[in-house]
């Protein structure tokens, strides 16, 4: 039976006599429903609290500062790791533990913070003599379906590590092994394992309970089309956010959702088919305005692949609508995401081409990652 490394540690009886920091948030808990804090505070001297992206209740939106603040119930101090945009840790908090101990569900995406948090971390602790512990969770795409382009290091950022593909295919654990030798960091690592944990299977295989990751990830299926749909996030395109669907939906005042949705099924991608849709967001881009558009819909998780499904359609827009904005404001942000310097890439390759390359390059990476594999 599948057991999460919490209750791995919990069971094993193991003292750590050391102060503790906690590196959290509410995605992190047990098979009871039980936060890993609050397991932890009764058998450790935890000392201080750490907070990526999002806070340590995980209520704050996407790109919100994350303020220091306390926990009420037991007066632990709360700690930012997050600040306009980027990961932030000071020698006052480096200097308030011994050991650190990190629980958050990841998604398995390069965009998705918590793994530069992670990064950022083991970067902070390289060649001293605290101790980082990874309370391993599931890949909740799964450990073996390996997708998208390999980042370039001129486009590296908070939300793209270097050298990884945007679906890479490993546990936060293997990560961080992969993070810590990749980068020569030396930091004293050790990964609690989960048991039975299988590489074939997505998270919704093991029937466990969901508890979101992020505000805007609230089910598997949103977590599915997200590695595609946040591609269009440094677009002039609504991915939904302000609705009861983020990311399952993309739309615009300017698209024509009929025709839309037609082109895009008439091109027969396995896996997804979508309907055409009209939304108005209460908040985010295109606040109260009328966007039309896709709804995307998983016909066959297996056979679906949402990044390259959303290359095809950045592709079609641009080709199809000269309203539509590849880099909206100018931010580089579409960059970032994609990982690559996608205005040369965009105008002298065929989608085909595009994804053929993206195929060979994480077919190259999931080979690599093997030796890094703990299950």
């Amino acid at each position: 039976m599948f057991t999460y490394s919490i209750d791995e540690l919990i069971n094993s009886k193991r003292k750590i006599d050391t102060k503790v920091a906690l590196v959290s948030n509410s995605s992190a808990f047990n098979k009871n429903y039980e936060s890993t804090f609050s397991l932890l505070k009764e058998k450790y001297n935890i000392v201080a609290l750490f907070a990526p992206e999002h806070g340590f209740n995980s209520i704050q939106l996407a790109g919100e500062n994350v303020e220091h603040t306390t926990d009420k119930n037991t007066n632990i101090k709360i700690y930012s790791l997050y600040n306009k945009g980027k990961f932030s840790i000071s020698e006052e908090m480096l200097n308030i533990f011994d050991t650190i101990i990190f629980d958050i569900q990841d998604l398995g995406l390069r965009f998705y913070t918590y793994i530069s948090t992670l990064k950022y971390i083991i970067q902070s602790l390289s060649n001293t003599d605290k101790k980082l512990i990874i309370l391993d969770r599931p890949a909740i795409l799964n450990g073996t379906t390996v997708e998208g382009n390999v980042l370039d290091e001129k486009s590296q950022s908070f939300i793209g590590p270097k050298d990884l593909p945007i679906r890479y295919g490993l546990t936060i654990g293997e990560l961080a092994n992969y993070f810590n030798i990749e980068n020569n960091y030396n930091c004293d690592l050790e990964i609690i394992k989960m048991s039975n944990w299988e590489r074939t299977k997505d998270y919704d295989d093991y029937n466990l309970p969901w508890i979101k990751p992020s505000p805007a990830i609230p089910s598997f299926n949103t977590s599915l089309l997200y590695s595609g749909t946040c591609l269009f996030e440094g677009t002039n395109i609504s991915v939904a956010r302000g609705t009861y669907s983020p990311f399952e939906m993309i739309g615009s005042p300017f698209i024509d959702e009929i025709k839309f949705s037609k082109d895009i099924n008439n091109l027969k991608i396995p896996g997804i088919i979508t309907t055409p849709t009209i939304f108005k967001p209460k908040f985010n881009k295109y606040k109260e305005e009328i966007c039309k558009g896709l709804y995307f819909h998983i016909t066959d998780k297996r056979k679906a692949e949402p990044i390259y499904f959303a290359i095809t359609i950045l592709k079609y827009l641009r080709d199809n609508y000269k309203e539509f904005i590849l880099d909206d404001n100018n931010t580089n942000h579409t960059a970032k995401l994609l990982g690559y310097d996608f205005e040369e890439k965009f105008n002298n390759q065929t989608t085909t081409q595009l994804i053929d390359q993206f195929r060979e390059q994480s077919k190259k990476f999931k080979e690599y990652s093997k030796k890094y594999h703990l299950y």
